[in-house]
């Protein structure tokens, strides 16, 4: 199923610790970043919720100058253990 503009999208993803591999927490709050045909925009905007330990969710309105058609990708940046060396 393809997005359309201003459908409501969500995604869940995890963390892990990276010796453990067992659900971990990120250091801070995970941003994900939206993508449009390519680019990152801005118009995009997404929230990040924590769920449980390791565990959260994206949540984001698909703009309304978006197309049926477009390429729409999500990246998320998170650090998991930066103070377990």
């Amino acid at each position: 199923m393809g997005y359309r503009p201003n459908d409501a999208y969500y995604k869940e993803f995890t963390t892990a610790n990276p010796t453990t591999q067992a659900a971990a927490d990120a250091d801070s709050l995970p941003v994900a970043t939206g993508n449009h045909n390519g680019l990152d925009d801005i118009a995009f905007v997404l929230t990040v919720i924590k769920l449980d330990t390791g565990r959260y969710k994206i949540t984001g309105t698909i703009p309304s100058g978006y197309v049926g058609g477009d390429t729409i990708n999500v990246s998320v940046a998170a650090t998991c253990g930066r103070g377990t060396g």
